[in-house]
């Protein structure tokens, strides 16, 4: 998909032949551009990954129903393992521009932590158990010498444990973005108590600092439903059940925090 850079103004009316035809609201147009964002970040399959979740975790509904959507969670959990294969890439890119020189320590830790343990780390087990799991759908007497490999390895069948390992580098990443996001939201406290709003551009500032201030609380709900998240499905090692949360559970809170991010996204695109 295309992404339209964030902020940008509303696209020109299309032309078809002679006609203009009619141009966009700017709600239609905020819209079409978050979600294209989302593919990208992958919110919306991981929304349809947990409504499918929910769904098949309700016993107040046909069991056809719910494999139907259980078979639906599984085919967007999937296309998110293939959708996040860049990750790697972007961890380095934020290791190496988005770590700050200077400013306090705690901020270049957790801002390096962010990177290297959410993205790198993270991506690194993820895309080795959607390795894994893709050679295992072949026959492994078709391809000898990479069964080989990867029995030699211990890792033909320990898919399931790599990603749960990567999990476990989203906890740590998601306790991160938990400090930089109070951090933050204290930071923008404090700029309000001292903005002076007699002049046109302290308004100004005080409209856009009350704007990020909500999009951070917004977006801190889906920080919060990472962390009981990243302990359930980190925690099925070798098979076991998941702590803390029943699978419908997790479903509700994935969701939610997904509509949180939807949210953040569409608010910051809008300009609301």
């Amino acid at each position: 998909l295309f992404h339209a850079p964030v902020g940008s103004s509303p696209p020109r009316p299309r032309m078809s032949g002679t006609m203009v035809v009619h141009k966009r609201s700017p709600t239609i147009a905020a819209l079409s551009t978050t979600c294209n964002q989302l593919w990208g970040a992958d919110r919306v399959l991981r929304s349809v990954q947990f409504l499918g979740k929910i769904i098949a975790e309700s016993p107040e509904l046909s069991p056809e129903t719910r494999l139907i959507w259980k078979t639906l969670a599984g085919a967007f959990s999937r296309a998110r393992y293939i959708n996040r294969i860049y990750g790697t890439v972007d961890g380095v890119d934020g290791l190496l521009h988005d770590v700050p020189r200077d400013g306090p320590t705690s901020v270049r830790v957790a801002k390096a932590i962010v990177h290297g343990c959410g993205e790198l780390g993270y991506h690194i087990f993820e895309n080795t158990a959607l390795f894994v799991t893709l050679m295992k759908t072949i026959d492994p007497e078709k391809i000898p010498r990479m069964h080989a490999w990867l029995v030699k390895r211990g890792l033909w069948d320990r898919a399931d444990d790599l990603d749960c390992y990567s999990q476990w580098f989203w906890f740590i990443e998601a306790c991160a973005n938990l400090f930089l996001k109070l951090r933050a939201l204290r930071g923008f406290a404090e700029e309000l108590r001292k903005l002076d709003v007699s002049s046109k551009e302290g308004k100004i500032r005080r409209a856009y600092v009350l704007r990020e201030q909500m999009s951070t609380r917004i977006d801190l709900i889906k920080t919060l439903s990472d962390l009981p998240l990243a302990i359930h499905f980190g925690s099925m090692l070798q098979g076991r059940p998941g702590l803390l949360l029943s699978s419908r559970t997790a479903g509700f809170l994935g969701l939610f925090g997904s509509v949180a991010n939807f949210v953040v996204r569409y608010r910051n695109n809008r300009g609301a």
